[in-house]
């Protein structure tokens, strides 16, 4: 690889402006009236007869077809069954474009109105454009959660925040985490804590965590198997969760670690490679147990399956060495010979006409292409597994460390510069050569802070054809860059604030499939009140207004409700700070004490945030630390979930800051 040309070095500046500007977004929904006690209504008319829709909204974890209401800031369960009017069929494949609002007018032309107005802002809001019209809530976006080096995760909220810094909240954990994975529902995250020997379990539809899985050693590593369990790696082996009951379903010893994992497309085996015993174990994937082992060299460090060979791909970094392990034996059938050093493999996906997009034809044979990354020779090879070749090799780049892939391209990062290459998929002897085959991810090599990262620092973009996040960490920030007519071009990025992104992933919000021809989509509402799900199905067609209706929870509006107060003058000095909050009960004035979810969120009209917790000093007050960046205008909100206290059930406090560096209050 070479550097990027002059052209492309100019780059960082035009981003820069761009994650700058503020994106004009006004939020124009409005809270829904106090409904009354619920009442069946009819649906509207949808537009097409060929479609028949079966819609409920109730309580998350109800059974099908039960009832209950659901009550303001609760989980709700919007489900569908879609079928076709004449046979009876559930339809299947279906990507349903969905939105919450306010219910307000009745009737198809009202129905349509909405939705028209949504796809609009829906469409501008993804490229970063002016938007005057927005739902209540909308299910077609997505986060990018960052896993942090500190003890955090971070989710940023980029379709409604990208040139405009915004950051939804922060998750903390018990210690850093180092590696994570996720439900093929996005509905549970899985952060393995190696300082706390668990694995907490995190609702992103609640963004807190569920729970925390005891390993009783220092887990690393976590993949999800084909069958939905969550694999995590120990020092000594491995162990299964349950991604439902969220308990430890089995162990299995697996050598003297560090470990990597991998599974065989057909979900039958795992596999654990043992760097410290130069193993790795083979086991049954339903089971958990150890079948057997099979010597590979003296340091396996990166394993990848290959549906093209039927077998696993294993890397040694100390002698250069790929063996091709059939799960059956007891040894390599095959050793492939490269440079030592190696620390990363990577099988290009499958092709899929679903991904195509933008009239582009699917990428054939991809899956064959094996992609062997060396940060300390600093070079890239392309092998063909069907072919047994090596087709190509990189040479000269700065550490490349991670690959990832687009339905057209292979994007490789090294760490010890800023810039990304593109290797098109459909000929890999081309690219990261030209001009346009770079793009520069922020101006400084991320590797400056440290590397070794277990997570993706590049994920591909949901709802967009080769578009690509990358975090930098040394910038403190994730980029997005989307390929359109014949090169990378930047769509902005969003600052990560004070948490040094470890690695990033997507988590999806939208309407799944989870049965043959059954949607559901997760929502959670603030406000009671009468509401309705908006949709439209593109094939076959249909378009309609679902209405459902959110209760008050009693339990929000109660006579023992918390109160809470700044102690003090509201006044802030640029630098460091401490502020006191006062919790009490709001009828009898008794302080609360010794509450460990005290949240800040503090905001400037500038664009920056900061999510912090307050620590018990004792009789109902609470410390936070705050660093000020700037002179303005601060805004204080507050949760305290423990309290039913939600950020948006009160209105903010307003401090002004000053000049003077370093002053404490």
């Amino acid at each position: 690889m070479r550097a990027p040309s002059a052209h492309l070095r100019t780059l960082p500046l035009a981003l820069a402006a761009l994650c700058s500007a503020p994106l004009a977004a006004q939020h124009t929904h409005q809270h829904p009236p106090t409904p009354q006690p619920a009442t069946a209504r009819p649906a509207p008319p949808a537009v097409s007869n060929d479609v028949a829709i079966d819609f409920s909204f109730g309580p998350t974890g109800r059974a099908p077809g039960s009832a209950g209401a659901v009550r303001e800031r609760e989980s709700g369960e919007i489900r569908m069954r879609i079928t076709d009017r004449a046979t009876g069929r559930p339809i299947t494949g279906l990507h349903p474009l969905a939105w919450v609002d306010v219910r307000t007018a009745s009737g198809a032309e009202a129905c349509q109105q909405k939705v028209g107005a949504f796809t609009e802002t829906t469409l501008h809001l993804k490229h970063g454009q002016i938007a005057v019209r927005q739902p209540v809530d909308d299910l077609n976006g997505h986060y990018v959660a960052v896993l942090a080096r500190s003890a955090h995760v971070a989710v940023l909220d980029p379709v409604k925040g990208f040139g405009r810094t915004r950051m939804l909240t922060a998750v903390p954990l018990p210690a850093p985490g180092a590696d994570w994975a996720a439900t093929a529902d996005d509905r549970r995250l899985f952060v393995t804590i190696p300082d706390s020997g668990t694995v907490a379990v995190i609702n992103t539809l609640t963004w807190r965590m569920e729970r925390l899985v005891k390993t009783g050693s220092r887990p690393s590593r976590a993949a999800r198997a084909p069958d939905g369990r969550i694999w995590v790696s120990d020092e000594a082996g491995v162990l299964v969760i349950d991604s439902r009951t969220l308990e430890v379903a089995s162990r299995a010893q697996a050598g003297a670690g560090p470990h990597t994992l991998a599974f065989s497309h057909d979900g039958r085996w795992a596999f654990a490679a043992a760097r410290g015993a130069g193993t790795v174990t083979v086991l049954d994937a339903a089971t958990g147990a150890a079948v057997r082992q099979v010597k590979t060299g003296p340091a396996p460090a990166a394993l990848a399956w290959s549906s093209a060979r039927n077998a696993l791909f294993v890397a040694d970094e100390t002698d250069g060495s790929v063996s091709v392990v059939d799960p059956a034996r007891e040894a390599p059938v095959e050793r492939i010979a490269f440079r030592p050093g190696i620390r990363s493999l990577r099988f290009a996906p499958e092709a899929s006409e679903e991904h195509a997009g933008h009239g582009a034809q699917p990428v054939r044979n991809a899956e064959r292409l094996l992609f062997v990354l060396n940060p300390g020779a600093g070079e890239l090879s392309i092998y063909d597994v069907a072919e047994r070749r090596v087709v190509r090799t990189l040479s000269g780049a700065p550490e490349p460390d991670q690959v990832a892939f687009s339905p057209s391209f292979a994007y490789v990062r090294a760490a010890g510069t800023a810039s990304v290459a593109l290797v098109p998929l459909n000929d890999p002897t081309s690219g990261a050569m030209g001009p346009h085959d770079y793009f520069p991810a922020g101006g400084g090599a991320p590797g400056a802070v440290g590397n070794g990262a277990l997570g993706d620092v590049m994920v591909p973009a949901p709802g967009m054809h080769d578009a690509l996040y990358v975090a930098n960490p040394r910038e403190r920030m994730v980029y997005l860059f989307h390929y359109m007519e014949g090169m990378p071009v930047p769509h902005g990025g969003v600052t990560t604030y004070t948490f040094e992104p470890r690695a990033i992933r997507t988590v999806a919000r939208g309407m799944r499939e989870t049965a043959p021809g059954v949607y559901e989509a997760t929502v959670s509402l603030d406000r009671s009140g009468d509401y309705e799900l908006v949709m439209r199905i593109q094939e076959p067609y249909w378009l309609g207004c679902q209405p459902f209706t959110v209760v008050p929870d009693p339990a929000l509006h109660r006579a023992d409700a918390v109160r809470i107060e700044a102690v003090g003058e509201p006044v802030l000095r640029t630098g460091s700070n401490k502020v006191l909050i006062r919790v009490t009960r709001a009828a009898s004035g008794a302080p609360v004490p010794g509450l460990s979810d005290v949240g800040v969120q503090l905001a400037s009209p500038a664009g920056w945030q900061r999510r912090l917790v307050g620590k018990p000093l004792g009789d109902g007050t609470y410390e936070v630390e705050v660093e000020v960046p700037e002179e303005g205008v601060v805004y204080l909100a507050f949760e305290i979930p423990s309290q039913n206290v939600g950020l948006r059930d009160r209105a903010p406090i307003t401090f002004r800051t000053t000049g003077a560096a370093n002053g404490a209050r």
